[in-house]
């Protein structure tokens, strides 16, 4: 299913927020996602829908599309992620608290492609590969539709949790030019942003908008206390002590934190008519972005270091780079016999990740400082024919509208090495092989790039049986070349008692087939031991493996299944007047084979095992499993209030998520006697990781040229496992932040906004790290960013 153009109702809503007189109120704002009927609003779907405008994106100061999701979608989940190089350079958002990968996400009504990046580390969606939402440029978006409801029978694959619509500017006419800067109050992280869009007429009622920004932020520091560790004494790898420098080293308080980056992200869509029935459509997108993960000191007496390189030790820094590509084309064509649309969309993202002030040990005194980890790439082609057509009746109370449609998908996975000092032994012996911090990618990974095709179709039927009754109906077939068949279903249903009360109910089932990252991914981290009969050489090795490899089938590994859901949901739409309206629905959402990554499983009887296998320097492995199922509930409440005030207009909206996973089952699959899934590394990740309840409250009073808005965000406690000092357990507190702006409206379209975020310097906890001599550092569960109080200022100009 494809959305049709922007609505001008959409837009309406963004005056509204504004503060200018609306010709339309919100909540009457058409919307294009979960119905291929004309004209369906936001209170009239039969399915729980919500809408950001591009108003309220750049009210929040947000410098990434995630980031100004979560401040705005009290359903939308937004960790701050720092787990490892990829995931740092990887936006990915969550509905409902489940993976992001279990939302789908659109453009334009088109699916689009998830990031090369495959989160490993132990942190929110671990193991998810998710579209990147930093790809895509603020300024670009007209408004973005969050549907919470599955939808695997109108979209395909991955829609469990809901699917988020980005729809993008298309204009003739308008534009603006905007620049932005803020700092963190403790005065690091300084932030610029400078953002365009422009609108320009075609031939024959043709329309290009061209929209761009650039983002460049600087490193926050966010560790305290100090590292207590015994620098200089003597180690196996550091023979002779040197106590006289304890007192002055130089790295007591060192700092690691959110790190330092640029984003570039441009976008252009086509709307031009060649005939009166024939319409030719485009996009293009292209991204280059690049953000610092920054590790822990290695010690000056660890083995990670080479004394004669580094005599204090040294702090690395992981860069990952992501490049984004992506490009679509089609064409509608109008006929009597109904709406067909031939589209065409390709995006691809390359993931390239280096190290610099690093060091690969086992080359001692020759080894590089600075080095190319590899690359991954992630590619899709979706090719689409789609038809929809309102058919007049003389029995139902309104027109049937069908509509149907066929899409070819192919996905291909590729890793490419790093350089060969990177993960190679350089002949220094009793010292880790590779650079530390690990993240590189060997060549034996390139056996496990993968390809692979998905053909799909559907077909849908919505009416209104009879008058203030709507029903809709949708199938769909999707075969994949490397699992088989799945089949969907939804149907829904929408009763207005009158004009004030409505009810609606949906039931569906959808399905996540497993990415194809996490069908390819590999990664081997050697490690030097004691020589022995187990390991003559020397040398072990700890693996990542696809699960149906022939060693991941060595070490029990299975074919992955796709996860399947079972979704109900109900609720009702109240509406006082068309200035006054809220929406409550509850949900039921059961997903069976959830996809997880396992424990690394090592030691001496895994050793046996895999040696016997014909393996025998594995020390360690892991892979994807289907660990389990799990059952959500949830509530989620919208409500809008507008009035005038005095010569103003003051606006109230807000919302409230609550939502509750437990675990079901959870697989007792073992290798050597060590369970493949545990608590503190895969459980806990699924229903204890983010907060149960969120709320979201927007306060807006525009007056003349002057808008002020606050907005007070709550998140629940959440935690669980400890990833910085593993086997432990971290609680976090519910959390309240207040962001506020000002606003003036200039003559000659000029805007000037101050604002804050977070005013009350709210922070999750500092947690312990085992690794850090006593110091506390921030958790990758933090759900709010963690380094507090943001100010900033913007100037913009709209022509």
């Amino acid at each position: 299913m494809k959305p049709v153009a922007v609505s001008s109702s959409a837009k309406a809503v963004a005056s509204l927020q504004s503060g200018a007189a609306p010709s339309l109120a919100a909540g009457e704002a058409v919307i294009v996602t979960g119905t291929n009927r004309s004209r369906v609003t936001q209170l009239k779907s039969s399915t729980p829908i919500s809408i950001v405008t591009a108003e309220r994106l750049s009210q929040t100061g947000a410098a990434t599309l995630g980031q100004a999701l979560e401040m705005s979608s009290p359903s939308v989940n937004f960790p701050a992620n720092r787990a490892n190089t990829s995931a740092t350079a990887t936006k990915q958002v969550s509905l409902r608290g489940l993976s992001p990968d279990e939302t789908l996400v659109l453009v334009n009504g088109h699916r689009w492609y998830p990031s090369a990046s495959v989160n490993t580390g132990d942190s929110f969606g671990r193991g998810s590969q998710a579209v990147d939402l930093a790809a895509i440029p603020i300024s670009a978006i007209d408004h973005i539709e969050v549907l919470s409801d599955g939808a695997s029978a109108q979209y395909g694959s991955d829609a469990v949790a809901g699917v988020i619509n980005i729809v993008l500017r298309n204009t003739d006419k308008g534009g603006a030019v905007g620049g932005q800067a803020g700092v963190y109050s403790s005065g690091y992280g300084f932030t610029s942003q400078a953002s365009w869009w422009k609108g320009f007429a075609l031939p024959h009622k043709g329309k290009l908008t061209i929209s761009g920004t650039y983002d460049h932020h600087d490193f926050v520091p966010l560790n305290s206390g100090t590292d207590t560790r015994c620098y200089y004494c003597a180690t196996s790898s550091y023979p002779t002590a040197h106590p006289e420098k304890e007192a002055s080293a130089p790295g007591r308080n060192w700092q690691t934190g959110m790190g330092e980056g640029y984003d570039l992200a441009l976008a252009a869509t086509l709307d031009q008519p060649i005939t009166d029935k024939l319409d030719f459509y485009g996009l293009f997108n292209y991204s280059q972005r690049e953000t610092a993960g920054v590790s822990p000191l290695r010690l000056p007496n660890a083995n990670t270091n080479v004394v004669g390189l580094t005599p204090d030790g040294y702090q690395l820094r992981g860069w990952g780079r992501p490049q984004d590509i992506a490009g679509m084309a089609g064409l509608k064509y109008k006929s009597s016999i109904g709406l067909f649309d031939l589209g065409f969309t390709f995006g691809q993202n390359k993931l390239s990740m280096y190290t610099t002030n690093s060091e690969n040990p086992s080359y001692g005194l020759n080894s590089p400082r600075n080095f190319y980890l590899g690359q991954l790439t992630d590619q899709m082609k979706n090719l689409e024919l789609n038809y929809k057509k309102a058919f007049k009746n003389n029995v139902f109370a309104s027109p049937i509208t069908v509509s149907a449609g066929f899409a070819q998908r192919w996905e291909n996975y590729f890793q490419d090495a790093g350089d060969v000092a990177s993960y190679s032994f350089g002949g220094v012996s009793g010292v880790p092989i590779g650079v530390t911090g690990g993240g590189y990618i060997t060549p034996e990974a390139a056996a496990y790039n993968r390809g692979r095709s998905a053909t799909s179709g559907f077909i849908g039927v919505e009416a209104d049986p009879v008058k203030k009754l709507t029903v809709s109906l949708a199938g769909r077939v999707e075969g994949y070349s490397d699992f088989g068949t799945a089949i969907t279903g939804k149907a829904s249903a929408r009763y207005e008692v009158n004009r004030f009360l409505a009810f609606r109910a949906s039931v569906n089932n959808a399905f996540k087939a497993p990415t194809i990252g996490q069908l390819s991914l590999f990664q081997d981290t050697p490690v030097q031991v004691t020589p022995s009969a187990a390991y003559p050489s020397g040398r072990a090795e700890t693996l990542l493996v696809p699960s149906d490899s022939a060693i991941g089938q060595a070490a029990g590994g299975r074919a992955l299944k796709p996860e399947k859901s079972i979704n109900v949901s109900g609720g009702t739409v109240v509406t006082i007047n068309r200035h006054a309206w809220f929406t409550l629905d509850g949900y039921y959402l059961k997903i069976r084979n959830r996809i997880a990554l396992s424990n690394i499983i090592s030691g001496s009887k895994v050793s046996s095992v895999l040696s016997a296998a014909g393996y025998p320097t594995v020390y360690g492995i892991q892979y994807f499993l289907n660990m389990g199922s799990t059952t959500t509930t949830g509530l989620d409440f919208s409500g809008h209030y507008d009035v005038r005030v005095g010569r103003g207009n003051f606006v109230l909206s807000g919302g409230i998520s609550y939502n509750h996973t437990k675990l079901d089952n959870v697989t007792d699959a073992s290798l050597g006697g060590s369970p493949l899934v545990d608590y503190y590394h895969v459980t806990s990740l699924f229903y204890q990781a983010t907060p149960k309840m969120k709320t979201i409250f927007n306060e807006t009073y525009s007056i003349d040229r002057w808008r002020f808005t606050a907005t007070q965000t709550y998140y629940g406690s959440y935690g669980g496992a400890n990833n910085q000092n593993p086997g432990t357990q971290a609680w976090f507190e519910p959390l309240v932040t207040a962001d506020f702006t000002v606003s003036y409206a200039a003559k000659g379209g000029w805007d000037v906004l101050i604002g804050v975020q977070n005013a009350a310097n709210a922070k999750p906890k500092m947690v312990y790290n085992s690794g850090n001599g006593g110091r506390l550092s921030n958790s990758s569960l933090a759900v709010i960013n963690p380094a507090g109080s943001f100010a900033y200022g913007s100037v913009s100009k709209t022509f």
